[in-house]
């Protein structure tokens, strides 16, 4: 059987992150589809230090 994996759920966060910037560098995609991925990229990376930093920067106190 194979091993089992499984994902920090902030570098998951991070990734997908990436791909949604990797999705707005595309030159076939639409100028307004790039920008609506850009701001969703924007959005997704403010969220990230928004909540999960407060939280990751708390746990490195310990």
């Amino acid at each position: 059987m194979g091993e089992a994996v499984f994902y920090n759920r902030d570098l998951s966060w991070l990734g997908f992150n990436e791909r949604v910037l990797l999705e707005a560098a595309k030159d076939t995609v639409p100028i307004l589809e790039r920008i609506k991925f850009l701001s969703i990229y924007s959005s997704n990376l403010d969220e990230f230090y928004r909540v999960r930093m407060p939280v990751l920067m708390a746990v490195d106190e310990y």
